[in-house]
Formats: structure tokens, C-alpha cells, sequence
């Protein structure tokens, strides 16, 4: 079965727009996180992750992941299983996702 390119975006849970509510566990959850995804990139399923260049206060903030996976199922596991998501840091939101270029 050929793999699909799947792309999801990370928002901050409101609590977590505010500096002054993040706390060491906060910032060990993010942590685990940028290494959940490291590990999908040194494994070759992970294309490209990264967020935008604002505040974690800017409403505009958000992150994305852009990987492969076998089938819808496989991927909303994949996003699911990312520790700031199971924490309860940040919620997902799952496409299915082509690029051009």
C-alpha cells in the first residue's frame, strides 16, 4: 500500500496562550514533543514541522507537522500520540495533504 502525505496544525489550548500560565511541566511536555517529532524525522516519516513566528499570547500562533503515513487511521494515531496533544497542551486538526513544489 502506497503511503499519503498528512498534514496537521497545532494550536496552543487557550490556558497556554498566556506566558505566565506555563509552568515547568508545560515547558517538559513541549520538550517531549520536539522530540516525538525529531524521532519522526530521524525515522524518515516526518517531512518538515515548525510553527509560525509569533508570541504564544499572538492568536495568530500555530504549528504544523507535514507527514506520511499509510492511511487516515494511521495518521490520526500518529497525531494523536504527540505527547503535547495526549498532555493536553495543544489540540490537532488532521488533513490529508498534497504539495505542488
Amino acid at each position: 500500500m502506497e503511503s499519503k502525505k498528512y498534514i496537521y496544525i497545532l494550536k496552543l489550548l487557550p490556558r497556554y496562550t498566556r506566558d505566565a500560565n506555563w509552568t515547568e511541566e508545560t515547558h517538559s511536555i513541549v520538550s517531549t514533543h520536539f522530540n516525538y517529532l525529531k524521532k519522526l524525522k530521524e525515522e524518515g516519516q516526518l517531512i518538515l514541522a515548525g510553527r509560525t513566528d509569533y508570541s504564544v499570547e499572538d492568536p495568530m500562533t500555530f504549528g504544523v507537522a507535514i507527514f506520511i503515513a499509510k492511511d487516515m487511521e494511521a495518521a490520526k494515531e500518529l497525531m494523536n500520540n504527540d505527547p503535547a496533544i495526549k498532555q493536553g497542551v495543544m489540540s490537532g486538526e488532521l488533513h490529508p495533504f498534497s504539495h505542488a513544489l
